[in-house]
């Protein structure tokens, strides 16, 4: 027969009316009469707000998602009430849209309980039951406007109770940087919250040097700590109150982009072969016109406050802002031997390489002469086609005297070009020379260029002195930043021999300068690399452009289990809205079951032991736990090593451990667990011999046969060992 709870489950959903977006914890007797229902609209009113005790956020990058585990510990806050001093937790809350819930646990007691995830209406039921009224669900679902509730019961007058949540979150991509929204916004849900956040990301190669950014502000994640796990973690703490407010909270890691803008990470498991794909198509070197510039540097260091570093470093910035790839570009300096130019003819610009060049140029400069300088480089630009402007960066001040210029212009004027746009940049701003000719005043050679203008129209002469304006800012003038195109975009994915099907992609990506085109894309894969990606752009006054990029094998990172949720996840949605009948909806649940991914028509349930939870040992080892720890001792747990023996062992057995110099024996303390993670015993008084130390577990008759779990602890991290204890 088909299961009925299907299409009850189906009608429930869809018939929930839209409910006030706001975020809310709340705290309260589920029977009290004057409780509203989950699809009460003005449950603001109700002022029973739960209390958020403690916070810790754990994220770890994992490309076009960041996986995030939400660790909450809620207590009744001061407005709940209760007749019995019996009390439910329930939570609402938005997510970033795309977002993908794949996990939450329950702490009961000393176990912790990996929810199951089962069809709606039998968690629903199941639910009521222990709750014993018929209202909305209590337990981890999502809600028919895609917000998320989850419910907790019971909490008792004066205790707290802890979750944790697990989410993958979409990321924004730039050139430079991969951000992922901390989720503040779901602590804006009362008016009481913890004194502090925990913030953690686990340390990776791939993804290094967080940053924590809230509003405006940007702090490196310096400090190092591990987890209970004995994982290296990057970790801060920040007030709790300002974290809720802000407007922004993000997670910000570099792009681990190729030399080509690309990121590819693939995953196999059996037949299924998974990749995620962001790439960004430098569409300002296609679609802007290519330039040919002359630029003609006069430095001299008495002149300027600026070091030849300095100097260098803002022309750097200026110009890597300014200049495109196409863009062609050629700079003179005066030596003794003569002009040196960055290249015999001309040189396509490189920002990667382009300061380090300059700098080589610069050092190359051993004498100053700015006529000569000048004479030699036109005559050099009149030897060339398609010059579109010359440039002459000058520290000088040696034609201060107005007669003097007059005699030395005649050497220029015939030489000079007229028709090509001449911008005069005068960055002299020490040991000026001041002349008054003429009832005019004329600091520096103001007079001499002045001669320039007169010859060619298209002459622009700056001058820098001791502006309030900073230098890098009237260069910015001068080499204004690339203007991004807007439009759209479209792309296609391919394989040299297979094809590619994608589940979260933006097929068209609005390209403009906040986002600079990025193409996300998670997908499966059958065939064999490389990956073709043909991006086409239509910019918003019609022009059409299009990009073709390969990646082959040696630039594909390895990904892991959690790009099936970054497939399977979109792929649900898609499969809810298609949804007609009972054979499709029965489909989804037993999808969202297998691949431990929320749906509409699943929730998360999570029960005691006694109502048939079962504890979760390995969750034991990934609680949440943050032990601080100097950077210095990053390697010392992985230095030491435990183990039991004889494993399996019936009467006795002897917990080795061996550690290095960098720890003492005072340092460590042992317990033996159960498979619930409850604590059987301590051991106390090793015996310690040349960085040994040795205890002796007295098995006994009152403990049971089965799995046991040795646990051995220092403020530097923890190390386990499994033992099987025979009947």
């Amino acid at each position: 027969m088909r299961p009925f709870y299907l299409f009850i489950c189906f009608l429930f959903l869809v018939s929930i009316p839209s409910m006030d977006a706001q975020n809310y914890l709340r705290v309260s007797d589920p029977n009290a009469w004057d409780v509203p229902i989950t699809s009460t609209p003005d449950w603001a009113e109700y002022r029973t707000h739960g209390q958020f005790d403690e916070i810790t956020i754990i994220t770890e990058p994992q490309g076009i998602f960041t996986e995030i585990e939400f660790y909450a510990t809620i207590s009744q806050g001061p407005d709940a009430y209760s007749w019995t001093g019996e009390y439910e937790i329930v939570w609402q809350f938005d997510l970033p849209s795309k977002s993908i819930v794949h996990d939450s646990w329950l702490w009961i007691g000393s176990d912790i309980i990996k929810a199951d995830i089962i069809d709606y209406w039998t968690a629903l039921q199941t639910y009521e039951e222990i709750v014993e009224r018929n209202q909305d669900p209590s337990f981890f679902y999502r809600l028919s406007d895609n917000r998320y509730e989850i419910r907790i019961y019971p909490m008792f007058e004066g205790e707290s109770r802890k979750i944790k949540m697990s989410f993958l979150v979409p990321t924004e991509w730039d050139l430079e940087e991969v951000k992922t929204d901390l989720l503040n916004n779901m602590l804006q849900s009362t008016d009481y919250g913890p004194a502090t956040i925990g913030i953690g990301m686990l340390v990776d190669e791939q993804w290094d040097a967080p940053k924590f950014q809230i509003d405006n502000l940007v702090i490196p994640m310096t400090d190092t700590v591990v987890n209970g796990a004995g994982a290296l973690m990057h970790y801060m703490e920040w007030s709790g109150s300002d974290f809720v407010e802000a407007e922004k909270t993000a997670l910000i890691v570099d792009a681990p982009f190729t030399d080509d803008n690309i990121f590819l990470s693939t995953f196999s498991e059996g037949s299924d072969n998974f990749y995620q794909l962001a790439y960004v198509p430098d569409w300002q070197a296609l679609t802007g016109e290519p330039t040919r510039s002359l630029i003609i540097l006069d430095y001299n260091e008495a002149k300027t406050e600026f070091s030849k570093p300095f100097f260098k470093n803002y022309v750097e910035e200026q110009f890597q802002n300014h200049f495109k790839p196409n863009d062609e570009i050629n700079l003179a300096v005066l030596t003794t031997n003569g002009l040196q130019f960055l290249s015999e003819t001309w040189w396509n610009f490189d920002s990667e390489t382009f300061g380090d060049t300059l700098y080589t140029l610069l050092e190359a400069q051993d004498t100053i002469d700015l006529v000569e300088l000048l004479v030699e480089s036109f005559t050099w630009a009149e030897s060339q086609d398609d010059i579109g402007h010359i440039y002459l960066m000058a520290a000088n001040d040696d034609y201060v005297y107005p007669p003097y210029a007059d005699e030395i212009f005649l050497d220029l004027e015939n030489l000079m070009p007229t028709d090509i746009p001449l911008t005069i940049m005068d960055y002299q701003n020490e040991n000026i020379s001041i002349i008054f000719y003429g009832n005019e005043e004329y600091e520096g050679n103001e007079y001499f260029y002045e001669l320039f203008e007169g010859l060619n129209p298209e002459v622009d002469f700056r001058v820098y002195r001791n502006s309030s304006q900073m230098f890098d800012e009237w260069l910015q003038t001068i080499f204004p930043d690339l203007e991004t195109p807007t439009g759209i975009i479209d792309y296609t994915t391919s394989l040299e021999n297979g094809i590619t099907y994608h589940r979260y992609s933006i097929s068209d990506v609005e390209l403009n300068e906040e986002n600079q085109g990025v193409i996300l894309q998670t997908g499966k894969y059958l065939g064999n690399f490389p990956l073709h990606v043909n991006a086409n752009l239509v910019t918003d006054n019609g022009e059409f452009y299009n990009m073709s990029n390969s990646i082959d094998i040696p630039n594909i990172m390895e990904g892991d289990t959690l790009m099936r949720e970054m497939w399977y996840g979109p792929y649900l949605k898609e499969l809810e809205i298609l949804a007609g009948s009972d054979d499709d909806r029965l489909a989804i649940v037993e999808q969202s079951i297998e691949e431990r991914v929320l749906t509409g028509l699943t929730a998360f349930l999570a029960l005691e032991p006694s109502q048939g939870g079962e504890p979760c040992i390995g969750c034991l080892l990934n609680s949440g736990t943050i032990i601080p720890v100097n950077t210095d001792y990053d390697s010392i747990v992985s230095e030491a090593s435990l183990s039991a023996s004889p494993n399996p062992a019936s009467e006795e057995a002897t917990i080795r451990l061996t550690y290095t110099n960098t720890l003492s024996a005072a340092d460590w303390t042992l317990g033996i667990y159960n498979m619930s993670g409850r604590l059987i015993t301590s051991l106390d008084s090793p015996n310690e011999n040349d960085k040994v130390l040795e205890w002796k577990w007295e098995i006994g008759s009152k403990v049971s046969a089965g799995v046991y779990f040795c646990k051995a602890q220092s403020i530097h991290g923890e190390l386990t060992a499994k033992i099987i204890v025979l009947p």
